[in-house]
């Protein structure tokens, strides 16, 4: 009898330390899935900003690359939208209210056909597309034939932004680089870039989105 007892206060713990085990697991999980309906809500919001611009999200095969566009002081200053149909691939960009984006500079291609000047500093002058743009809108759209790119390939944007009611600085509009989210490149004044893998299309789509 006195064996039994003895061995009562040890099942004890045992039981004990499952349980705080199963709960902690739980919590995690229940922490976990609150972080992404969390990172799902922002996303839809933007979504929102985009059709409230007329940037329609149409024909587009796979997923889209979500990024934020940042001051160089990390200060988030809008979004942008990255997918493919069979014909283009697309950049949906859209300001944060207080500001716009005044010229856009997209580069799509090789890593190492990345241009950079002989600083080292991204050679922005010098990527695939330059959108300019007078009005400074709130949102655009820029787009790339996909036969000029590869199946995998770098994409990298640098954007001019000014506040939506501008500043006079030296008798001139103050323009200030934000750059698409992504890992670091260049020396000096750097530059971002992420990867980008073309969306297989699993049925034949439109022949890309109007300008």
């Amino acid at each position: 009898m006195r064996r039994k007892e003895e061995k009562k206060p040890i099942w004890g713990v045992i039981v004990g330390l499952a349980t705080v085990i199963t709960a902690a697991y739980f919590i995690l999980n229940a922490c976990e899935k609150q972080t992404l309906e969390h990172s799902n809500g922002e996303v839809n919001s933007e979504l929102k900003v985009f059709s409230e611009n007329r940037f329609p999200f149409v024909n587009h095969c796979g997923e889209m690359v979500y990024k934020g566009v940042y001051f160089e002081n990390n200060d988030r200053v809008g979004s942008a939208y990255f997918f493919n149909d069979g014909v283009y691939l697309y950049a949906h960009v859209a300001a944060r209210p207080g500001y716009a984006f005044h010229d856009i500079y997209l580069f799509a291609g090789e890593w190492s056909d990345l241009p950079l000047q002989p600083n080292g500093s991204p050679d922005v002058k010098s990527f695939t597309l330059i959108n300019r743009s007078n009005d400074d809108p709130e949102a655009r759209r820029l787009k790339i034939p996909l036969a000029k790119l590869p199946a995998n390939f770098s994409v990298s944007m640098m954007i001019q932004v000014n506040p939506s009611t501008p500043t006079p600085h030296r008798n001139k509009v103050r323009h200030e680089q934000a750059w698409v989210d992504g890992k670091v490149y260049g020396t000096g004044n750097y530059g971002h870039f992420f990867n980008y893998q073309r969306q297989v299309c699993k049925e034949t789509p439109a022949t890309g989105l109007p300008e």
